[in-house]
């Protein structure tokens, strides 16, 4: 419907426009025509006003003839009558055009005046040829008396006059058409501008009142909707495609409400279930605290309890060995001692790394925390492994900084740190290799990096290396000795001394970074 409101609009102001340019395209043409016929009357005008004036010097000059003789010059008599011949040759011209132009009513005797103007000079003429030829000067005289008098002065005045008077009224007449035909054409172009104003003013308050009225409502629902009343309805009753828009706008609002409140109550819901699993997560995670409580004291104590057993175990098999040694006994049984003293110093270390994270777990863990020059530690640590490295011929090589790298730590939890790092550098890297050790200090740190030539390990295994009992796969592919423990003993000594441990794996091997606070 609004559309057929827009196409009617614009088809009446192509309408206007239309009647507009018609008007404007006959103006011109009239204007040009009423012009041309106005020059074309002007100009006969003017041509009766040349042949008047050229009769008149011809009399004259004819009648100086007649009074001065044949002295007068004939050349100017003959050519002013080849001017009138002409003149009259246009007159009758332009005459004959302005009949076609105008019509024979409205220009009805032009041609006659110009017939009887042009016989009245015949006559004239004539006249003037017979007083030339009498002899007799009163018969001239009479004669010359009455063509001046009555020819000339009367009956061709008469006739130029009124050629001339019959011209200027068709030119006055010409130009009151003309006026008459432009006040016409301006009171039109006004008119019709007022009325087409007139109905622009009304279709366009029309069209913009047709389309503000849904737009508002329409706004007034988008603001209810966003302030949440979702019954809010856009009321129907504009054009068809405001209706359409609508009703589409209420069905959305209708859905929204639906789904508002199939949201509330798949929310209230969900708020019961998430409360329900939160009071029993909450009772879990209570019970996984005092199990995991239990079990770090359980391991602290069973490890603590298992210390002494071990060690009286480590102590006998020790005593055996060397009472057996010394009585050169069986070999077989020095064998199985042998294995009984290998076993119980393996599960005296498990059981001190046990003991280690445990107290770690529970911070029970104390440190004796002292000034250390770290190179120096180092040193001692590369000197206690090189035993290790030269059984797999491989070399350990220290680089530290020039600079003296202090730190406050305990000396003997960062030498059981560095033995652990160096322990596995060796073992799990191929024989006849090196394992570097370089040091660096920046503003606060003391950077350790053991790098050794191992590819055992995968890049998606870094994360897990520091976690207890983790082993690489190619560890347990190739069931290589250790028992997952070595790097969680490692991060938890540098985490109790506020440091931090992190590996990288690349082309050239496997390496260990370990920051350390620094002190001056």
């Amino acid at each position: 419907m609004y559309k057929k409101k827009i196409i009617l609009f614009a088809a009446f102001a192509f309408l206007i426009v239309i009647l507009a340019l018609s008007l404007t395209v006959w103006s011109t043409k009239f204007t040009a025509s009423n012009i041309a016929q106005v020059n074309m009357a002007n100009s006969l005008l003017t041509e009766h006003l040349k042949l008047s004036d050229h009769s008149y010097r011809l009399f004259k000059q004819i009648t100086d003839e007649i009074l001065l003789g044949k002295s007068a010059n004939q050349s100017i008599v003959r050519n002013k009558r080849a001017m009138i011949t002409e003149t009259l040759s246009r007159i009758r011209a332009l005459e004959i055009a302005q009949r076609e132009a105008l019509g024979p009513e409205k220009t009805k005797g032009s041609v006659e005046d110009t017939d009887n103007l042009e016989m009245a000079i015949n006559g004239i003429l004539k006249s003037f040829a017979e007083v030339l030829e009498m002899s007799d000067e009163q018969s001239r005289s009479q004669k010359i008396k009455f063509l001046l008098e009555e020819q000339i002065d009367n009956n061709f005045r008469d006739a130029i006059n009124l050629a001339l008077q019959r011209q200027s009224g068709l030119v006055d007449a010409l130009n009151a058409n003309i006026e008459n035909r432009h006040a016409l054409i301006y009171w039109s172009a006004l008119v019709l501008s007022l009325l087409a104003i007139f109905l622009t003013i009304l279709g366009s308050l029309a069209l913009i009142r047709n389309i503000t009225e849904p737009v508002d409502q329409l706004k007034k629902g988008a603001e209810a909707l966003s302030k949440g009343d979702l019954q809010y309805r856009v009321p129907l009753g504009f054009d068809a495609e405001f209706d359409a828009i609508a009703e589409s706008f209420n069905g959305m609002a209708h859905n929204l409400a639906e789904q508002k409140q199939l949201r509330d109550t798949l929310n209230q819901n969900l708020e019961y279930e998430v409360a329900k699993r939160t009071e029993e997560l909450v009772q879990l995670n209570q019970t996984l605290q005092h199990n995991d409580v239990s079990r770090r004291h359980f391991l602290a104590d069973i490890s603590h309890e298992l210390r002494t057993p071990l060690t009286i175990i480590r102590g006998e098999a020790q005593v055996a060995l060397r009472q057996k040694k010394a009585e050169d006994s069986d070999p077989a049984l020095r064998d199985a001692l042998s294995q009984v003293l290998e076993q119980a110093l393996f599960l005296s270390r498990l059981v001190d790394d046990l003991l280690f994270i445990a107290r770690t777990d529970t911070n029970n863990l104390r440190l004796e925390c002292a000034k250390t020059n770290i190179h120096d530690l180092i040193t001692d640590c590369c000197q206690d492994m090189r035993h290790q490295a030269k059984a797999k011929s491989m070399v350990i090589s220290f680089h530290p900084v020039v600079e003296p790298a202090y730190a406050m730590v305990d000396a003997e939890r960062i030498r059981q740190l560095l033995i652990i790092v160096l322990d596995n550098a060796i073992k799990y890297s191929p024989a006849e290799t090196q394992v570097q050790i370089n040091t660096s200090i920046d503003e606060h740190n003391i950077l350790i990096h053991v790098a050794d030539q191992g590819h055992g390990l995968e890049q998606s295994e870094l994360p897990f290396i520091f976690d207890r009992f983790y082993r690489s796969q190619k560890v347990r592919r190739e069931s290589l000795p250790g028992t997952g423990l070595g790097l969680a003993v490692a991060k938890a000594i540098t985490d109790a001394h506020q440091g931090k441990i992190w590996a990288q794996v690349d082309d050239t091997g496997f390496r260990i970074t370990i920051s350390l606070p620094r002190v001056v």
